[in-house]
């Protein structure tokens, strides 16, 4: 093969990988930018909550698909980036920390309490996530490694078992307020599943247009039914199957502030995330800087918007939109002003995140070679000083 005939098949190969980073890019930032609406928008039981109700309660879900997607083939546990992404987050989270506290941005009237205890924890945001994705990682060359060793149709039926059996007994492992907990491990190891699963069969060539066809319609349906639903009970589709069938309820205000977050990882749910990540897969998209920016913004908008949250809420919002009567218009407006305010802390963070990450990666890297030159050598010297002292026994 000359060299005419491997530029354009490496040409093709680059602009297949970019249109693969764009496109997720682009997902990666919409899910972070929905979990800030859910916890930003307020009331759920509102025709703007109701509407985008789908998007808004997908997002971990969907971020574990990509996870599974993307780690199918890998058979080492790749989380040392991770961490050093972790804890320079963590560093900047403590740092915020010192601002908000120090300024009593956080005063007596706030809507959302925090102390020092809970900031070193849980950060100012779903830091529960971030806590419980390196055991995913350590855990994902077995997962991946059980995928691959048992038939595809066997798999899948596991998967699907397992899910319901963990769903059914959410109201015996819930969600308590720590570091992680039993249920959020095995919740993210089906769902990472899932996505391995897809990426090793669901995505081999088959008729794409069947598959983009029933997602889209499957992702339609769901929403027509929570609208419904909506619109004659005044409840959501995700919340009703979430809390009635888990905890056999008869009405939405029994359930239990415990289940309050199950919308979040009920069936229908699940089926509308792997219904998304399968539209933008079939996207055809190619190469977008921006894109790829936003993406990079995904982290630190899931990390901080709370920070942004409470002082939006408690200062600035009252003063901005207080005369303002609609209480859905109102929520509107304060979700956006946080999200322009993440948006802008996120990108000033998140070139130095990277550039230090990396030299820790490479400081880390520089540790362990230089660790295993001074083993070898001294193994070295050891084995000669052992041969010298044979000649000088002879």
């Amino acid at each position: 093969m000359n060299q005419k005939t491997i530029e354009p098949l490496v040409a093709e190969k680059n602009k297949v990988k970019t249109q693969r980073t764009s496109k997720y890019e682009l997902l990666r930032f919409l899910g972070a930018f929905f979990v800030l609406a859910f916890h930003c928008l307020g009331s759920k039981y509102t025709w703007t909550w109701s509407v985008f109700n789908i998007f808004l309660v997908v997002p971990v879900p969907l971020f574990i698909i990509l996870s599974g997607f993307f780690l199918a083939n890998s058979s080492k546990a790749k989380i040392l980036k991770y961490l050093w992404m972790l804890l320079i987050f963590y560093l900047i989270n403590i740092f915020i920390s010192f601002f908000f506290f120090k300024y009593d941005l956080i005063h007596e009237n706030a809507r959302y309490r925090v102390s020092w205890e809970w900031v070193l924890a849980f950060g100012w945001g779903p830091w529960w996530y971030f806590w419980t994705i390196p055991i995913l990682y350590l855990l994902a060359p077995f997962l991946n490694f059980g995928l691959k060793s048992v038939n595809k149709w066997y798999s899948l039926t596991f998967i699907i078992i397992f899910y319901f059996i963990w769903f059914f007994t959410m109201n015996i492992i819930v969600y308590p307020q720590r570091l992680v907990a039993a249920g959020q491990i095995i919740f993210f190891m089906i769902i990472y599943m899932l996505g391995a699963w897809w990426k090793l069969y669901g995505a081999q060539p088959k008729p794409k247009n069947l598959t983009l066809k029933i997602a889209i319609t499957t992702l339609v349906t769901i929403e027509v039914i929570n609208l419904i639903l909506f619109a004659t009970l005044k409840v959501s589709l995700f919340t009703m199957a979430a809390n009635w069938v888990v905890g056999g309820y008869d009405s939405v205000a029994e359930v239990p502030a415990t289940f309050a977050n199950k919308d979040t990882s009920q069936p229908f749910t699940i089926i509308s995330a792997l219904a998304i990540f399968i539209i933008f897969q079939n996207l055809k998209w190619n190469y977008n800087w921006f894109f790829n920016f936003l993406g990079k913004l995904s982290v630190p908008i899931f990390l901080y918007h709370f920070a942004f949250m409470n002082i939006v809420n408690d200062t600035i919002a009252p003063n901005i939109f207080g005369g303002i009567a609609n209480a859905e218009i109102k929520g509107i407006l304060s979700t956006l002003l946080i999200a322009v305010i993440t948006i802008a802390f996120s990108s000033v963070i998140i070139y130095p995140v990277e550039y230090g990450v990396a030299k820790g990666v490479s400081l880390t890297h520089y540790v362990i070679n230089k660790s295993k030159d001074f083993v070898f050598k001294n193994k070295k010297v050891n084995v000669e000083d052992s041969k010298s002292n044979k000649k000088i026994k002879l």
